[in-house]
């Protein structure tokens, strides 16, 4: 019994076309003429990227103000969390939050630390000395919050911007941040000031590190 459904023959398989196909990738620049030589003449090579990162955002007050109450952050080295914690602003948060921020973080085991803590500690004393990427969701924003005096930012690149102070520390650099438009900054490190009496000068002491803004991507 046959069903009729079926074809009696199966049809030829068609050729196959041959079609060129296209991929995109990074492909560095050749060296300029002599490049080659004038990179065995450099002294040291640029550090590799860090394994360390740092991701951190701020909540603040719902007036126009907008002041900083609290904060979380993640200290991570590739894909193991390193540490974890909630910073807070002593001259907002009332001692009614503060208890439950510390009932809160001995129930999940993370640090707490006042602002001043978490920019001295983490955000420079971890994260800056350790060249890791500093993330965030509107960074900009958020590193706004953080700082303790603002003034115009200086530069070609930077004018137009503003410079941001997050510690009292006079040895540890302030931040710069331009914005190009809704969705893109310039974000950078200060040239650290050089520290007094410190066998190590310059910027063999401290190195700078990238932040990257994740307002949207």
């Amino acid at each position: 019994m046959t069903d009729d459904r079926l074809p009696k023959s199966s049809p030829a398989l068609a050729e196959p076309d041959c079609l060129p196909i296209a991929e995109r990738a990074f492909a560095p620049p050749p060296p300029k003429r002599g490049a080659e030589f004038s990179n065995k003449r450099r002294s040291g090579k640029p550090a590799p990227p860090s394994e360390w990162r740092l991701a951190f955002d701020c909540e603040t007050t719902v007036d126009a103000a907008q002041r900083l109450r609290i904060g979380a952050y993640q200290f991570r080295k590739g894909d193991e969390l390193d540490e974890a914690g909630i910073f807070y602003d002593p001259a907002i948060v009332s001692d009614e939050e503060l208890s439950l921020l510390r009932r809160l973080c001995g129930e999940c085991g993370h640090m707490l630390r006042t602002v001043a803590e978490f920019a001295d500690e983490v955000l420079f004393a971890r994260a800056y000395d350790l060249r890791a990427s500093i993330i965030g969701f509107n960074i900009g924003f958020d590193i706004s919050r953080l700082a303790i005096k603002h003034s115009p930012a200086r530069g070609k690149t930077m004018r137009g911007g503003f410079t941001f102070k997050l510690t009292r520390l006079r040895w540890r650099p302030a931040i710069q941040i331009r914005h190009l438009n809704a969705r893109a900054s310039l974000i950078q490190f200060t040239h650290p000031p050089k520290r007094r009496n410190s066998p190590i000068r310059g910027s063999a002491r401290l190195r700078r590190a990238n932040g990257a803004d994740h307002s949207s991507t």
